[in-house]
């Protein structure tokens, strides 16, 4: 017998272990701690009290983590344990958390899949759902420590919002979740946020990180001018080689500019994802 439980009726540690165990063998594990799930839940909207786990016989099983901005709701993490897939739990599952964001006035539900996930995207797309997009994550290495030519300095995120909704209409970028305005404030200084100018002239921004293994770029974009996207690329390229010889950027729509501007830099792609979404009428 199958009880569903809402995420705030349990233990924090409960849904990390399970949202843990659950994604350990996929190709884009998911690997929560207390720190890093309290952050997600912040910067990606997650709404925990339409969340649920999945109980039998007092295991957890399943999970179905959902975010929800306006009419617009995401499903971050869901899945079952190895051991109960196929036996049609997750279409019960799926269901549920279809009429969750139904019943919040959600219109659309995105949701990503790795593209050799090919077992998910064939169940998400038979419960209704439609590839959108592809998203793909890049890599480049940067032996050769090169001075950057613009100047960077530290802003705060009230300043990352109002620039990277200029920079989404005037470039007429269609950000997925994790680039959106709203996540890059959410994000509350998670990350470096910099302001980059040539001169007297703010040219854009790049919001960045760095990890024991590589930096990483969660977003940049000229604020006004798209042709400038390549140059701006090569610029946070030679500025970040000073910390680390690998840069990482993961889940770059293939219709967003900055997709280009990275191949053309020399960014490999090394994994692509399938943006899925339903909306309702």
């Amino acid at each position: 017998m199958f009880e569903y439980k809402n995420v705030t009726d349990i233990p924090t540690v409960t849904l990390i272990n399970t949202v843990n165990e659950i994604f350990k063998d996929y190709i884009v594990p998911v690997r929560w701690d207390i720190n890093s799930f309290e952050k997600d839940s912040k910067e990606f909207s997650i709404s925990l009290e339409d969340s649920f786990i999945v109980y039998e016989n007092q295991k957890p099983i399943g999970v179905s983590i959902i975010s929800c901005r306006k009419d617009l709701g995401r499903i971050d993490s869901f899945g079952v344990k190895e051991e109960y897939r196929g036996k049609g739990i997750a279409s019960e599952m799926l269901y549920k958390t279809i009429e969750i964001l139904k019943w919040k006035g959600v219109k659309k539900i995105v949701l990503e899949v790795a593209s050799m996930e090919e077992r998910a995207i064939k169940f998400y797309e038979k419960h209704g759902f439609k590839i959108k997009r592809i998203l793909e994550s890049f890599h480049t290495d940067v032996p050769d420590n090169i001075p950057p030519k613009n100047t960077y300095t530290i802003e705060d995120p009230n300043w990352l919002k109002e620039s990277s909704f200029l920079a989404k209409t005037n470039l007429k970028r269609i950000t997925n979740w994790q680039r959106h305005p709203q996540t890059l404030y959410l994000s509350d200084q998670r990350y470096k946020i910099e302001k980059i100018k040539s001169w007297d002239y703010v040219d854009g921004y790049v919001v960045w990180g760095i990890n024991d293994d590589n930096t990483y770029i969660v977003d940049a974009a000229p604020i006004v001018d798209v042709s400038k996207y390549d140059e701006l690329i090569l610029d946070i390229k030679n500025k970040l080689s000073f910390y680390k010889n690998k840069i990482i950027v993961v889940a770059v729509p293939e219709d967003d500019p900055l997709n280009k501007a990275l191949k053309n830099n020399n960014f490999q792609v090394f994994l692509q994802q399938k943006e899925m979404q339903m909306k309702f009428h």
